[in-house]
């Protein structure tokens, strides 16, 4: 069960990563057409090459630096899940544990009340054979009388 939540777990993940990798393409895509848009603008407005080749220049480096930071963010989602899952399988290991103690313990107290019980049955047979003897010891003195 847990192998099939971790496999879940690890299913929903990927599938996070590959919306957010859609996701962060369609915004590039639009911040795409919105340069477009905005170079197509400016040369209506009979801007200068030098205006837009600095603009274009702008926006390259500002794409790096988005980029940059969606790597990051991917990186930090990964070792998050990383940590949780680490997390996750040491308090696992923990729960393993203290259940194993657990259960020696009770075994232990099974065979300790197992010992005791037997003790018990014993002396009740000693006490039984003694009784009977001594009854045996009345009647034969009972019939010698």
């Amino acid at each position: 069960q847990l192998q099939i939540t971790e496999q879940e777990r690890g299913k929903v993940f990927t599938k996070f990563i590959i919306d957010k990798e859609q996701i962060d393409e369609v915004v590039r895509k639009i911040r795409r057409e919105t340069e477009e848009a905005t170079i197509k603008k400016m040369e209506k407005k009979m801007a200068t090459k030098q205006q837009i080749e600095e603009f274009k220049k702008s926006q390259v480096v500002w794409r790096d630096i988005e980029e940059n930071k969606i790597r990051q963010e991917n990186e930090q989602i990964t070792k998050f899940v990383q940590y949780k899952e680490h997390r996750d399988e040491e308090i696992k290991r923990q729960t393993n544990d203290r259940r194993q103690l657990k259960n020696e313990s009770v075994l232990r107290l099974a065979e300790d009340i197992k010992k005791q019980q037997e003790v018990r049955k014993e002396r009740e047979e000693i006490l039984y054979e003694l009784n009977e003897g001594r009854k045996m010891e009345e009647e034969f003195y009972k019939d010698q009388i």
